[in-house]
């Protein structure tokens, strides 16, 4: 469970999502069908798998924020991670002005860029969904040894 301590200091939070991203920039998790471009495009996977990910990993449980550029809510659009008053966008480096992934208090900052909320849902990998489950899987492996899972 994410306590207030750890909403206090997010160093913790923003270490590990910085070891999700690198893991998720490897050779093997690029060579998953889809996930070449790591981190374009990889916005919604990103969510889903990370958000699992900092939920093994101790973190609570995150919902994504999926939101687009216009009204109309075509493209483009972006999906980030949102619990309380925490934000975590995995893939913001994506965008031109951002080297990496963001942690924060919200708002994020694209969220100019992205004004028009669509909708929220839990950050979890659909389970008719092998090829995303295998992408998460691969990052596992990358961190299992580096970041042991704190618990539920």
């Amino acid at each position: 469970m994410l306590t207030d301590a750890t909403f206090t200091d997010l160093s913790d939070l923003d270490a590990l999502c910085g070891q999700f991203v690198a893991a998720a920039s490897t050779p093997i998790a690029r060579a998953i069908t889809g996930a070449s471009r790591f981190p374009k495009g990889l916005c919604t996977w990103s969510a889903q798998a990370g958000g699992e990910f900092l939920t093994d990993h101790g973190f609570g449980t995150w919902t994504i924020w999926n939101a687009a550029a216009n009204s109309d809510s075509t493209f483009p659009r972006h999906d980030w991670l949102v619990r309380e008053d925490v934000f975590v966008d995995l893939t913001a480096h994506q965008f031109d002005g951002y080297t990496s992934h963001l942690v924060g208090r919200s708002p994020n900052p694209l969220a100019s860029r992205f004004p028009v909320h669509l909708a929220s849902y839990p950050a979890v990998i659909p389970h008719d969904d092998p090829v995303r489950r295998q992408w998460k899987d691969s990052i596992d492996a990358s961190l299992r040894a580096a970041v042991p899972a704190r618990g539920r």
